[in-house]
């Protein structure tokens, strides 16, 4: 759509080119087609900055919503579940402060204009491993959260992002590869897969898409990593010929890296 509210409605014409089996011969003398308008309703899209964020218990943290409507009339705050925290202030941006003790993942919800919702979530814990993980398309929508998130650095910077501590084939996870690491900086990723399911995942499966970016913000060697990911995964659907299904992707991370001394992504 376009970048402006428009008017009259768009106008989308779609027309059939096929030209054999059945169709031999038919596209002049019965073509197949149809159209639909794309009307502007008015409404934008919300979203609240930061969109998710690690807390420890009794800190606080601004968060804006910003909106891509025409004006910004009334916003409405809460936490799922209610009262988990405070709210101070209003309008576009508010203070949220985590409740003094670690009860792992809030929501905080934004209604704009009585009728746009926008969310962030946050983890109210010790925030030594933290990560949040959120993708859309094809039909899907995923949403993933865990307190659990182990790097290492032989050979290549890798990253896997767990619920939990469980051994064994347990999804969800994320697994990030970042090759020719160096540290704080902004990298391509050529190995990524998101588990959804034992029957499903997403991965680098189309050799043209374009590689997933990460961007490593916070880097201690040996202590953690912080930093997010974005871009497209894919699911080849087809062999022959190739075809494949995408979704669009973001993460954020803290992850610990292993150390026999200690126990992983718990107070020492």
């Amino acid at each position: 759509t376009p970048a402006d509210p428009w008017d009259p409605p768009i106008r989308l014409r779609a027309r059939s080119l096929a030209n054999t089996g059945l169709r031999q011969g038919m596209q002049e003398s019965d073509p197949r087609e149809d159209e639909a308008e794309i009307r502007y309703d008015g409404a934008g899209e919300a979203f609240i900055t930061p969109a998710s964020i690690c807390l420890e218990p009794s800190e606080p943290q601004d968060f804006t919503v910003n909106y891509t409507g025409p004006s910004i009339e009334s916003v409405e705050w809460e936490t799922d579940p209610p009262g988990t925290g405070s709210i101070s202030g209003s309008g576009e941006t508010i203070t949220y402060t985590a409740p003094g003790n670690p009860v792992g993942h809030v929501q905080l919800n934004a209604r704009v204009n009585d009728e746009t919702d926008a969310y962030a979530y946050i983890d109210v814990s010790s925030c030594i491993c933290t990560w949040v993980f959120q993708a859309a398309g094809a039909g899907n929508f995923y949403q993933s959260t865990g307190e659990y998130s182990t790097a290492s650095t032989l050979g290549a910077l890798q990253i896997r992002l767990r619920q939990d501590s469980t051994d064994g084939f347990n999804p969800p996870w994320l697994s990030i590869i970042v090759y020719e690491f160096t540290g704080v900086g902004t990298y391509v990723s050529e190995g990524m897969f998101y588990a959804v399911s034992e029957n499903l995942d997403w991965e680098i499966s189309d050799p043209e898409q374009a590689l997933p970016t990460v961007e490593i913000i916070a880097y201690e060697p040996g202590d953690y990593v912080e930093g997010r990911a974005y871009g497209e995964l894919s699911n080849r659907v087809n062999f022959n010929p190739p075809e494949y299904e995408y979704i669009s992707f973001s993460v954020s991370f803290r992850a610990e890296f292993f150390n026999l001394d200690r126990p992983q992504c718990v107070d020492d």
